[in-house]
């Protein structure tokens, strides 16, 4: 399942990220992160290992992308 733009934006603004920062994380160009979010409530386009580097960078920072098009902070491990 591809995120949407606007699951991407909420997931960086929920990781108190800004677009140059994420975009430091996932090692590409802000203008790229930017364009993704802009596609907002359709799913995002672009090359699979791009979308997957901006994922897991928010995950990295504590932030799942949920399948039915929520986000939510990662339960803490116990």
């Amino acid at each position: 399942m591809l995120p949407t733009g606007n699951q991407l934006r909420a997931a960086r603004a929920l990781a108190d990220l800004t677009l140059v920062h994420l975009a430091a994380l996932a090692k590409m160009d802000a203008s790229t992160i930017s364009r993704m979010e802009s596609s907002g409530p359709r799913p995002v386009r672009g090359q699979a290992a791009t979308i997957e580097a901006v994922v897991k960078a928010l995950e990295a920072k504590g932030v799942v992308i949920e399948p039915d098009g929520g986000v939510r902070p990662r339960k803490p491990r116990r």
